[in-house]
């Protein structure tokens, strides 16, 4: 059976997604990245910015996070 989410085209998002929900004022997506993400100094957070840093380093930055894409090509040969 076909991954539903493998046909979704991947593209980088920039944050000004509106979020929908029924309760609480109007949200975009970069709302949520700083709820989530803006202490930097949490542990939870360390790979992914050290997996950036390294990222930049390389140049590639500009696409999506290696994890995402590993993950992807897993689901792909599982079925």
């Amino acid at each position: 059976m076909p991954n539903v989410l493998d046909e979704m085209p991947l593209e980088l998002l920039g944050g000004h997604e509106q979020l929908t929900a029924k309760v609480g004022p109007p949200l975009q997506l970069v709302d949520y990245w700083r709820w989530a993400g803006s202490v930097l100094m949490e542990n939870t957070l360390w790979g992914v910015l050290a997996e950036f840093l390294v990222a930049v380093a390389l140049g590639l930055w500009a696409s999506r996070r290696a994890s995402e894409r590993v993950g992807k090509s897993r689901s792909r040969s599982a079925s």
